[in-house]
């Protein structure tokens, strides 16, 4: 229901914020400020709310988030250009070259 509403990007359940039956707690990542799209779809399902706040992203944690989907890559490619430039000294072999005209 709350990922039908227009400029929401992703809804996931977290740990509950306050003790109950019935209570869940949810983490929504929207392009644009969408609460009070949010506060509507909740009432419109007859779903009480008890709280909506805004938090931002603290810088520290975007940078995990980003170091973990991007990291490994980067490590990947270095190893694969080391690979391959190893490869290449072997299949050339070895042959060390002269800087300037040594004919």
């Amino acid at each position: 229901m709350l990922k039908g509403v227009p400029e929401v990007l992703e809804v996931e359940p977290i740990d509950a914020a306050e003790p109950g039956d019935g209570v869940a707690t949810f983490r929504v990542v929207a392009s644009k400020e969408v609460r009070p799209e949010l506060c509507r779809a909740l009432v419109q399902e007859n779903l009480a709310l008890i709280g909506l706040s805004r938090s931002e992203r603290e810088l520290e944690s975007v940078f995990l988030e980003l170091s973990r989907t991007t990291g490994g890559g980067a490590a990947e490619r270095r190893a694969k250009r080391k690979r391959s430039a190893k490869a290449r000294q072997e299949n050339d072999g070895a042959k060390p070259t002269a800087a300037g005209g040594d004919a």
